[in-house]
């Protein structure tokens, strides 16, 4: 199919440029075809230049039609003598006007809706071509000597009712044509926006008067007017639609030239994301236009911050860029009056899209550094706050405790019953016992000692010890294999934390499994209800946060109803790194 497209698009080309032929031809013998020339010739550049423009090639396919009926009109000059090819030429003298109507009422954006283009040029076809040709085979060779001369029209037999009937049939089919092609132009004019609201009105402006100045001239030839009225409806019309034509060719240039900035501006902004949406916004005319991009972390903006969900706010649209099978990985975020899917606004996005897939790796970059900074920074915060913690749990229990004792052997020390010091120093060593039981806990917490002497294998088998709901399965590879302190710190903080706050908030078992898939993996399951999430600030979003911070991954599955599961993953280096 696209080699016999190709076949006839050669083949169309080809005969546009011998249609120059013509009248090159009868330029020799008529000066004034000169003119005739010159409006083709505006007509075939205004073709070459759409032609070059994938969205605009169709009106450019009908502006190279328009070429070939221009030089077909020549045929109708004394050059070519006389017969056949003066009616081919007197049967196409109006065959542009059905052609050129097309892109007229399609360029340069906000086109007309495309089964009205259509009824408007077969009415315009079967008017201006189909009754005109179809008169000239009821003409009378005798009446016709001045065009058919030695040679002789395509004629069935002479009727001169018919022709001067069509010829008077013409104008008033022709009206209510114009009249419908006047009206959606006016809509065009009237909802006219964006970069080409002015190109759109010029063409209104220009065309309306160049049909309706057709209807004057048929109308005048059908039914005689005053040769004042003749002499200034013709140069109107033919200055209109000279005039409509040279907008044509400008809306090319136009069209091209915006097309090479805005090619030539996307390669200056390389995988910029922030320099890309500078430029989509000045082309697309939206200068509150903005890209959202999809990562790990979510959704961003073009310098890598997070965004809200990727849904439009009231009087905005989104317009996906770049979609991959999970979904939109990049979307445009525009003022709702803008035409999205326009023939110019939509290509020049979808154009975008290949170097924004590129850019959306930078963006991604920039994401995970804006979230490794405030991840530092919540980690610092962390920190500062376990301090305090830490200082409250001290003062409030161990210093107690120690003060207690301290206080209990003061007593002791003053003598007195030989009981009574004996109960003194008996609740001091009750003291002093629940202060290493704390103090253990609060070491547990931390960093047990099991973890460093034994590994964490073992110190993830300890933690059955905080109650009877709580399993722990550790693959036989994990036994007695040593990480890098920080992984190793990590697992159990992690784990311990994600088995107390399980223990916190559900009656349901608790089951702990670590093994390694993909680097270290340790999962911490309940039964419980569900519903737990990542809230910001909160204690999960803390253990991501430090997960992160050794280069691991923290995510969570929790469905309401349907138990919780928190899977962390992390590099599985082995000890003698740190060495």
């Amino acid at each position: 199919m696209k080699r016999w497209r190709r076949v006839l698009a050669a083949v169309l080309l080809f005969v546009a440029a011998a249609s120059f032929v013509p009248g090159v031809l009868a330029a020799r013998d008529q000066p004034w075809a000169l003119a005739a020339l010159a409006v083709q010739g505006v007509t075939a550049v205004a073709a070459v230049l759409l032609l070059r423009v994938p969205e605009l090639r169709s009106d450019g396919w009908w502006l190279v039609g328009g070429t070939i009926v221009f030089g077909a009109f020549f045929f109708q000059f004394p050059t070519f003598g006389a017969g056949y090819w003066n009616q081919v030429g007197w049967s196409l003298q109006y065959a542009s006007a059905p052609v050129l109507v097309v892109p007229v009422l399609r360029l340069p954006d906000q086109p007309a809706a495309p089964r009205t283009v259509r009824r408007l040029a077969v009415g315009l076809l079967i008017v201006l071509v189909g009754l005109r040709a179809g008169s000239g085979l009821f003409w009378d060779p005798v009446t016709m000597a001045a065009y058919s001369g030695p040679g002789r029209w395509v004629t069935l037999f002479p009727w001169e009712p018919m022709v001067t009937g069509v010829q008077k049939a013409m104008p008033v089919a022709l009206a209510p044509v114009a009249a419908g092609f006047t009206v959606v132009q006016v809509r065009r004019y009237r909802r006219a926006a964006g970069p080409n609201r002015r190109a759109v009105r010029l063409l209104v402006w220009l065309s309306v008067p160049m049909l309706w100045g057709m209807v004057a001239l048929l109308t005048m030839d059908a039914f005689g007017a005053p040769g004042m009225l003749g002499d200034v409806i013709g140069p109107v019309y033919n200055a209109s639609g000279a005039a409509a034509l040279l907008a044509v060719l400008l809306v090319a240039i136009a069209a091209n030239l915006r097309r090479a900035g805005f090619l030539d501006a996307l390669l200056a902004a390389g995988g910029d994301a922030p320099a890309i949406e500078t430029v989509l916004a000045r082309y697309v005319a939206d200068p509150t236009l903005r890209l959202r991009f999809r990562t790990e972390a979510g959704w961003t903006d073009a310098a890598g911050t997070l965004v809200a969900e990727a849904s439009p706010a009231a009087g905005r649209v989104f317009r996906p860029i770049v979609v991959e099978p999970d979904g939109p990985a990049v979307v445009a975020d525009l003022d709702a009056a803008v035409e999205v899917e326009s023939r110019l606004v939509g290509p020049l996005l979808d154009a975008a899209g290949v170097v924004l897939a590129r850019a959306r790796l930078s963006v991604q970059q920039a994401a995970q550094a804006v979230e490794l900074r405030a991840s530092r920074a919540r980690i610092v915060q962390a920190g500062v706050q376990q301090r305090r913690q830490l200082e409250r749990d001290l003062h409030d229990g161990a210093q107690q405790h120690l003060l207690a004792a301290q206080a209990a052997l003061a007593r002791a020390g003053l003598g007195g019953e030989p009981q009574a010091v004996s109960e003194a120093i008996a609740f001091a060593q009750s003291r002093l016992t629940t202060t290493m039981a704390e103090l253990r806990g609060l070491a547990r917490g931390q960093h047990p000692a099991l973890l460093s002497q034994a590994g964490l294998a073992s110190a993830l088998g300890s933690l059955v010890q905080l109650s009877d709901r709580v399993q722990v399965h550790v693959a036989p590879e994990l036994v007695g294999r040593r990480f890098v302190p920080v992984v190793e710190a990590t697992a159990w903080f992690v784990a311990s934390e994600g088995v107390v706050n399980a223990l916190k908030h559900t009656d349901a078992s608790v089951t702990v499994t670590a093994d390694l898939a993909d680097g270290l993996r340790v999962r911490i399951i309940d039964a419980g209800d569900g519903g737990a999430d990542f809230t910001p600030g909160g204690g999960l979003a803390g253990l991501r946060d430090r997960v992160g911070g050794a280069g691991g991954t923290l995510t969570l599955d929790s469905h309401a109803g349907d138990g919780t599961t928190l899977t962390m993953t992390l590099p599985a280096r082995p000890a003698e790194e740190e060495t």
